[in-house]
């Protein structure tokens, strides 16, 4: 989740909030949003590497019960890295909208979101 105490670039998401709307999208808002976006993007990664991580460490269970409980946390796992990939292409396509300019706006109509 975003911190709206974090800055990114010069500008905190509440100097955003705050901006008038004539400021919308402008170079400083765009260099947030990327920065943001690509703290997101290596972060997801590190979840996603993590969860992985965690799935091939199985550690020795005699138990059934204790087996149980890894296979239900492996499956929360298996989860996670599912939501978590799907996620990556959306931010890399945020990112790549940044790029060309037309990052904050409706793709069908062309309005402010």
């Amino acid at each position: 989740m975003l911190d709206t105490k974090k800055m990114y670039g010069s500008l905190s998401i509440q100097d955003i909030k705050a901006a008038p709307d004539s400021d919308y999208m402008n170079e400083q808002q765009l260099t947030f949003f990327r920065f943001y976006l690509i703290e997101l993007h290596d972060s997801t990664r590190e979840h996603i590497r993590d969860a992985k991580e965690q799935l091939l460490n199985r550690p020795e269970l005699t138990d059934i019960s204790d087996r149980a409980s890894w296979e239900e946390q492996c499956a929360i796992l298996m989860r996670v890295v599912d939501r978590e990939q799907r996620l990556l292409p959306k931010i890399q396509e945020s990112l790549e909208r940044i790029r060309l300019g037309e990052y904050g706006y409706c793709l069908e109509s062309g309005e402010p979101i």
